[in-house]
Formats: C-alpha cells, sequence, structure tokens
C-alpha cells in the first residue's frame, strides 16, 4: 500500500488503541454487532460524510484524516520519526522487515502499532509476519498486486492474528462497493476490527460505505 497520517473516532462506547473522539450520529442506533474500521484513503475523501452519518455501532479509524494525531508512515526504504502513531507498509518478507518495523516504532514512540502484511509474505497467498515482534495489529491485505483476492470469504486471508483488509478499487470500477463492505462487515465477527483501503471515494461511494456499514451493524 501507500502512505498515512491518523485519526480514531468513534466506537460504541468501547477505547481502544489510545485517542477517542465521539462523533455525531444521525440516530442512536440498537446494535446488532460492533465492528472497528481502520479504513486508508490514497485519494481524496469527504470524511464528514462518514462521521456525520455513521452510526454508534462502528468505529472508524482514518489514518489520512488530518483532524487526527499524526502518524509516521514506514517502510522497508523510509522509517520517519515524531508521529504520535505509526503503521509499517508493508510486509513482504518478515525476516527483513523485522528490523525495518522495529526502527519505526523506537522512532516514533516505542509503542506497538500497526502493520500491513502482503499475501506473498509467506509464500504464493500466505499472509506469514513470522519473527515480527512490537505490533498491536497486523491487517492482512486480502488482494494480491491491487488484484482482487476473494479469499476472505471463506477465512483464507484471517490468519496469524490478522485482520482482513479489503481493495476497494475494483468495487468502485464495478459499482459494488455498498456490496463489498457489507459483504465484510456482515462475515467477520462482532467486536473485531476490518480494513478497507480505497483511491478515494467520491460522494456517492461515501454514502454506500457509511450505509453498507450502518445496515451491516442494525440487522
Amino acid at each position: 500500500m501507500k502512505h498515512i497520517k491518523h485519526t480514531l473516532i468513534a466506537y460504541a462506547g468501547t477505547a481502544v488503541l489510545g485517542l477517542l473522539a465521539l462523533v455525531p450520529s444521525p440516530a442512536q442506533a440498537t446494535c446488532t454487532k460492533t465492528v472497528y474500521v481502520h479504513y486508508v484513503s490514497f485519494g481524496f475523501t469527504d470524511y464528514s460524510i462518514l462521521l456525520n452519518n455513521k452510526n454508534t455501532c462502528w468505529g472508524l479509524e482514518s489514518p489520512f484524516y488530518t483532524g487526527g494525531s499524526a502518524w509516521s508512515v514506514c517502510s522497508a526504504s523510509s522509517q520517519p520519526s515524531g508521529g504520535t502513531r505509526w503503521a509499517y507498509n508493508e510486509i513482504t518478507n518478515p525476516s527483513t522487515d523485522q528490523a525495518h518495523i522495529q526502527t519505526c516504532k523506537s522512532r516514533n514512540g516505542g509503542a506497538a502499532d500497526t502493520v500491513y502484511v502482503t499475501p506473498n509474505s509467506g509464500g504464493f497467498d500466505t499472509w506469514s509476519h513470522s519473527g515480527v515482534t512490537g505490533v498491536l495489529r497486523y491487517f492482512n491485505e486480502c488482494y494480491n498486486s491491487g488484484s482482487v483476492n476473494n479469499q476472505w470469504l471463506n477465512g483464507g486471508c484471517i490468519v496469524n492474528s490478522g485482520r482482513p483488509m479489503w481493495n476497494l478499487a475494483q468495487a468502485q470500477i464495478d459499482g459494488t462497493v455498498s456490496n463489498s463492505v457489507y459483504s465484510l462487515c456482515h462475515y467477520v465477527s462482532s467486536g473485531t476490527w476490518i480494513g478497507f483501503y480505497s483511491n478515494g471515494l467520491d460522494s456517492s461511494h461515501t454514502t454506500s460505505f457509511y450505509q453498507a456499514m450502518n445496515y451491516c451493524t442494525t440487522h
């Protein structure tokens, strides 16, 4: 994937991972499940649409949202310093990425944080972070080289303590953002994390996103 900065929004009364901010909700929802969303946008997304229309049943962590605390985003070739939070993008080879992850962690407060894992980090379609330490959460990228990888439908990428992260790029082209968001949300257990990334969501797709999450967590 690419770069990141951060905020952590509302979590139906559950405080996780530090910065917590209550946001307006269209209504106090009756929740059938609680889901926490890590959403990464590599293009423009109007986060106010999400924040003003999400219900109280799902939390939203939006690393590119500039209203939150600063993230340092590290990679094998870049370990910036001074972030309140950090993310490592991405594990492709655990044995070589471990040193870069530790450098990123030490330069950005020293607390464990977030790492993305590619589907070939342990061999073909094998999400591995064997030997990697100092990480709070792993998001397994349920796609390969930007292409759709449907293995999350049968739990294929929910392995090795990682949570599923879905690429919405093709869904935007196909007009299936609502179905993709709902399907992943519906698939996972209550109280767990899921991830999405996109090339930026226009207002129509942003609406599809929050409507799918609102419906998923109340039905």
